[in-house]
Parts: structure tokens; sequence; C-alpha cells
């Protein structure tokens, strides 16, 4: 999954618990938001990988 220009692996991503992503990645991706909306972004990233098996692209990604 690509989110904002950052591409998931979401089969790490789904081998992973859902705290483990985020304390992972919070340090990472999206340094230029408070640490609050760092871990509401990758939280919802985390939801929609795993959540379905049809990757959805999230706002600010195109396809050419």
């Amino acid at each position: 999954m690509i989110v904002e220009g950052i591409s998931f692996n979401e089969e790490r991503v789904k081998s992973m618990k859902k705290r483990d992503f985020i304390n992972i990645y919070k340090n990472v991706f999206f340094l230029d938001r408070p640490p609050e909306e760092r871990e509401k972004t990758l939280s919802s990233i985390y939801d929609d990988i795993t959540s379905s098996g049809v990757a959805r692209q999230k706002k600010d990604d195109c396809i050419l």
C-alpha cells in the first residue's frame, strides 16, 4: 500500500501487532506532524492494510 508517497509492505505489516507497527514507524515517517497525529495516521494505515485483502490508495496518491 502506498500512502502519501510511502510504500508499506502489506505482508510485513500484517505480520506485526498494531502497537509494534506504530512504535517502529512513528519516529520514521510523517515527522512534519505532531506525535499524536503520526500515531493516528499510522493506526489508520495499519487498520486499512489488515482489515481488507484489497489495497486502497490514500490521499495524495496518483496512478500515472
